[in-house]
């Protein structure tokens, strides 16, 4: 009885106790109490010590099967081994979009280019901040779900409420009409009524004369012998009196019609509703927050990471600013609207801003008086953010009305500016920060004793070049700091910086007249364009990730547009 006991205590371990595999193979019953993702095995502690001494696995990250229990059921099933060779996947293959294990490689994959380690792509995903990226597209998708849930229920309780509104006008109209309909009633009673009194009144005279009519006549008829002598007369009374009566009107038969409206008599056939249910939509009340295409472009680019070794260029077209009241230019920043126009800042000698159409002729220029802008940055078509020389405002300007619409304050003299998704980014001379346009709230991401510089963002990540250091440096939004790159024999003189979608950091080095890039890690740097290229004293960059363009404009007006392949 108490081996019974024994072997059902044991039977039910079993069934809620993941089993050693590894003792399962020697036919031993052992509860498992770790797991090993990369052998899809389960462990238990004796196991796992020479699992851990073992030169094949020792690397392996381990973790607690209670760990393991409580991975979403999504992540637990994952295959970490080929079905086909049931060799550990070690390879990503871009061509098949497929993950494959070694042999796969030497068979299936022979042909496949561009072949990845996993290990290599789980670097580069953490470089350019594909984790930090989905975490946040993730709070934001949860916060747009709550807020349309939230903005439906409003929908539902306002659709009552309008019910109930419209319920009471078809209640005051039907109220009105009838009040209406009754007056109408009313009235014409009254014509009737007083038609009626009338016919009534001339027919009962007309009775009443033909009574006196007709008792002087039956005098007469008592009287007739002693009127012989007279008999002509009284026949020619006779007479006159039938002749008036004939000619009389009141004679004529008279009754009483009423001749509805003929509008009223159209109601029942004409009037088939009291009006018509619609639905009548207006723009969304619910704003909804998740970037569009920065997921994809992100996902896009860590999976398939190009490296700054195979990146290439093609000339679209070169160009020139025009010229202002003097030769002299002053090129200090551009940006490109999502329309594809350009914009450029001039800024000590013209003091203007100059937009460009997509083939590089003017479209117009708008002359800033006593401000000298910067740089700039693009909020929609219609709207920019620009910094000043020797101003700590940044300033949001209204190309339609030429306007500024709003000035922020910071603390010091600000430099670069950059716009991403509802957000400024900025450097001054002491720190890098961001302002949330909405309510122009400013947060501090990084402090420095000195900085000048420009700045630009791509998903979680904020990059900015430090002109005196000679350095381009990667924080988080959180001020964290990723990676710095610094070689003056590479970056001599760097001005800006721009981003483009696999991660790769392009920056423009105005004393060595190159454009540099740099890896999404920060480690490698190789000169991307030179003056070969007819890169001359190039100051502010742009990335259209949309189209895969770069925008180079140089500090004298020379500027280039280029291709990324």
């Amino acid at each position: 009885m108490f081996s019974d006991d024994v072997q059902l205590k044991e039977i039910m371990d079993t069934a809620t106790n993941a089993l050693c595999i590894i003792c399962d193979a020697q036919h031993v019953t052992k509860c498992a109490n770790f797991w090993c993702p990369e052998c899809d095995d389960a462990l238990c502690t004796e196991c796992n010590s020479h699992h851990s001494l073992s030169k094949a696995s020792r690397h392996h990250s381990v973790i607690q099967i209670e760990d393991y229990r409580k991975l979403p059921t999504d992540i637990s099933s994952i295959v970490h081994h080929c079905i086909e060779h049931e060799k550990t996947l070690q390879m990503y293959c871009p061509r098949h979009d497929q993950l494959c294990c070694l042999l796969c490689i030497s068979t299936t994959h022979k042909d496949c280019t561009g072949l990845l380690t996993i290990e290599e792509m789980a670097k580069t995903s953490k470089s350019n901040g594909l984790l930090e990226s989905l975490q946040k597209s993730l709070d934001d998708l949860k916060g747009n779900i709550d807020n349309i849930v939230k903005d439906r229920q409003m929908n539902l309780a306002n659709i009552e409420h309008q019910k109930t509104d419209i319920y009471s006008v078809i209640k005051c109209l039907r109220e009105k009409i009838n009040s209406h309909f009754d007056k109408l009633e009313q009235e014409i009673r009254k014509e009737l009524k007083a038609t009626g009194c009338d016919l009534k009144m001339k027919i009962e005279d007309l009775l009443k004369e033909l009574g006196e009519k007709s008792e002087k006549i039956t005098m007469l008829q008592n009287t007739i012998v002693d009127f012989k002598n007279h008999a002509s007369d009284v026949q020619i009374l006779i007479e006159t009196y039938v002749q008036s009566l004939s000619e009389d009107d009141r004679l004529k038969q008279l009754s009483l019609k009423c001749t509805l409206n003929e509008g009223i008599e159209g109601i029942p056939t004409s009037l088939v509703s009291f009006g018509s249910a619609s639905v009548e939509s207006s723009t969304r009340s619910v704003e909804i927050k998740l970037e569009k295409n920065r997921q994809a472009q992100i996902i896009s680019s860590s999976l398939c990471p190009k490296s700054v070794e195979n990146i290439r260029s093609k000339l679209i077209r070169e160009f020139q600013i025009p010229k202002g009241k003097s030769n002299e230019y002053n090129i200090n920043g551009s940006a490109i609207f999502p329309n594809g126009k350009t914009i450029y800042t001039d800024c000590e000698n013209h003091r203007r801003l100059v937009i460009l159409n997509k083939d590089g002729s003017l479209d117009c220029e708008i002359p800033l008086s006593e401000l000298m802008p910067f740089d700039v940055a693009c909020i929609d078509d219609k709207t920019i953010a620009f910094t000043a020389w020797d101003s700590s405002e940044i300033y949001i300007f209204d190309l339609r009305s030429k306007w500024i619409k709003n000035k922020i304050k910071t603390n010091k003299v600000c430099f670069g500016v950059a716009y991403d998704n509802g957000m400024v980014y900025y450097c001054n001379e002491e720190h890098l920060g961001v302002v949330t346009l909405k309510d122009s709230h400013l947060t501090t991401i990084a402090k420095f004793d000195k900085l000048m510089g420009y700045v630009t963002t791509s998903g979680e990540l904020v990059y900015f070049t430090d002109y005196d250091t000679n350095s381009v440096l990667c924080f988080n939004v959180k001020g964290q700091k990723i990676w710095e790159y610094k070689d003056k024999t590479v970056l001599d003189g760097p001005n800006g910086v721009a981003v483009d979608k696999n991660g790769i950091v392009y920056v423009a080095s105005e004393n060595r007249h190159c454009i540099v890039a740099i890896s999404p890690d920060g480690e490698t740097a190789v000169n991307f364009l030179s003056s070969a290229d007819g890169i001359e004293t190039p100051y502010k960059i742009n990335c259209d990730n949309e189209r895969d363009l770069l925008l180079v404009s140089g500090y004298y007006g020379n500027c280039s547009l280029f291709r990324i392949i």
